[in-house]
């Protein structure tokens, strides 16, 4: 499903440096400008962008370790969700319990790392 967009990400992961901020999100994060927001909020660290077209929950995990790993971000920045807005609806506890094994994912991976999570559809 997501087979073009990795081989992409894993290409530019060869040119970028480590111990950056890696944003993993869905459609709507694939078009964000990352020069504007580095210069709005005065970003001094390498910022990257490795989200994918209705990227899920369900295999956040596997594209974690396939496109964002490698990366060894300081900070990873999560928008996911949107593809599991109807399943969160029917069942808010297995997409919470789904979210948390992928933060504890993520600190085992690297426990230095910091993450930021940006609600989904959420206007307040």
């Amino acid at each position: 499903m997501f087979h073009l967009e990795e081989k992409n990400y894993k290409t530019l992961n060869e040119l970028a440096e480590h111990d950056g901020i890696v944003i993993l999100g869905g459609s709507n994060d694939m078009t964000i400008p990352l020069c504007e927001l580095k210069q709005a909020f005065s970003i001094e660290s390498n910022l990257y962008n490795r989200s994918f077209r209705e990227l899920s929950i369900d295999n956040a995990i596997e594209i974690f370790d396939s496109c964002i790993a490698p990366l060894e971000p300081e900070t990873v920045i999560l928008h996911i969700g949107e593809a599991d807005l109807d399943d969160f609806a029917k069942c808010p506890s297995d997409f919470d319990k789904k979210y948390f094994e992928l933060i504890a994912h993520i600190k085992d991976h690297n426990k230095k790392c910091k993450i930021a999570i940006i609600s989904v559809k959420n206007e307040n």
